[in-house]
């Protein structure tokens, strides 16, 4: 799947979209992808919850139906990069 994605962008970079006067590429990134880099980047130092998550990528223009961020959450914690807290229907995710 990755391969694919990556495939998509490389083509997608050789096409850039005209917004205004500058160009800009299409990113093709799967939501897994996005919490690994918030991740990354120390956003999940304190517990937040699926909703905090799915507004955070919202905000960074990646807009995921609220069940497949779910999964994906659920994906990370099995991959042993996020603790998950609480209870079911309140979990909250937090950094190793």
């Amino acid at each position: 799947m990755s391969k694919f994605l990556a495939t998509i962008t490389e083509k997608l970079e050789e096409t850039p979209l005209m917004t205004g006067r500058e160009a800009t590429a299409p990113r093709a990134e799967t939501n897994k992808v996005i919490i690994q880099r918030l991740w990354e980047e120390g956003w999940f130092a304190e517990p937040r919850g699926l909703g905090e998550v799915h507004s955070e990528m919202a905000g960074h223009g990646f807009h995921y139906n609220r069940t497949a961020v779910a999964h994906a959450l659920i994906d990370v914690v099995k991959e042993g990069v996020l603790n998950r807290e609480g209870r079911p229907r309140r979990y909250q995710y937090v950094q190793k």
